[in-house]
């Protein structure tokens, strides 16, 4: 692999330029991050751990919702409660069904079970927020903002994979067993407004099966895959797992793949650089050192091969 300071380019033997099919994935530089590396792993989170408070919740129009609801309840519940009775909605049961009968001529307990209803969008919001799990990846490499927030300001290193292993990647359990499942790699929408969610609440409320959830995947996938305009600086790319139920946690921990090159921060230290560098050299993968450029008057990261003489005389002072 051959590397042109003057562009600042990755290129493989052949000349082929690999920036426009690599995503990276920041890493604080911790002793976790350094042996998931080693072992060529990368591990999901879930979103209810990530800096965004609005990051993978939609949004839900309650009139619509409860004008659904309530015209289903006029219109059909007698019948409703009959022919569907759990199936239709899990509060429902024997015990119960004349006491909702009431809520026909009822304002209170009409109250009681919009209360019930409210109660279960917000379990089934959260169920959703940690049960599903994602990946985080960017097309920026050099990005000043991303290396202080996410590498331990620029104390961590960065790995580059490539879009279509991401996408072959196979899944593994905390158990180390191979899933059947794969995830789902997708870029990251940036957009003034939360994603509507309140059709798919419709529909999940009275039948969180299997089937309900993968036939709205795709719009779960979109929940997962949207963001506030705000953070588009980041230019992210979403590696999403689900499960096949809101009251299951997905079985995904990791997926097993081996990173194209390793860029070390501008503020690692010499210890940890090498002991990256000696990891990636077992795996013949390349590593690149990011730099500050004191002689140019712009504001822009840059980098280089590692400079491995230097590094050793650094080790050894």
């Amino acid at each position: 692999m051959i590397l042109s300071k003057k562009k600042s380019v990755i290129k493989i033997q052949g000349g082929i330029d690999m920036f426009e099919d690599l995503l990276y994935r920041y890493r604080s530089g911790d002793s976790a991050s350094i042996e998931a590396f080693e072992k060529e792993r990368l591990y999901f989170s879930t979103p209810e751990f990530f800096n965004d408070p609005f990051d993978s919740i939609a949004y839900i129009d309650y009139n619509r919702l409860w004008y659904n609801i309530n015209d289903d309840l006029d219109h059909h519940a007698k019948e409703t409660l009959e022919r569907k009775k759990k199936e239709l909605f899990p509060l429902i049961t024997d015990s119960n069904q004349e006491c909702i009968l009431k809520l026909f001529n009822d304002p209170k307990t009409r109250s009681e079970f919009q209360k019930t209803v409210d109660r279960k969008i917000r379990y089934i919001s959260k169920k959703i927020t940690i049960n599903s799990k994602i990946i985080c990846f960017s097309e920026e490499y050099l990005s000043n903002l991303m290396w202080s927030h996410y590498a331990n300001y620029h104390k961590g290193f960065l790995l580059a994979y490539s879009k279509a292993s991401l996408k072959s990647a196979g899944l593994y359990n905390h158990e180390h067993i191979l899933l059947e499942q794969k995830a789902k790699l997708k870029k990251v929408i940036y957009n003034k407004y939360m994603p509507d969610f309140s059709e798919y609440m419709y529909c999940i409320l009275p039948n969180n099966t299997r089937e309900a959830i993968q036939q709205f995947r795709p719009m779960l996938i979109k929940m997962l895959s949207s963001k506030t305009e705000e953070w588009s600086y980041e230019k992210e790319w979403r590696l999403c797992s689900l499960s096949d139920s809101i009251e299951s946690e997905d079985p995904a921990a990791y997926i097993n793949i081996s990173p194209v090159c390793v860029f070390v921060g501008a503020r690692m230290e010499p210890p940890e650089r090498w002991e990256l560098y000696n990891i990636a050299k077992k795996k013949s993968i390349p590593v690149f050192e990011v730099w500050c450029n004191s002689t140019e008057p712009d504001y822009k990261l840059n980098f280089c091969t590692l400079d491995v003489k230097e590094l050793k005389e650094q080790i050894h002072e």
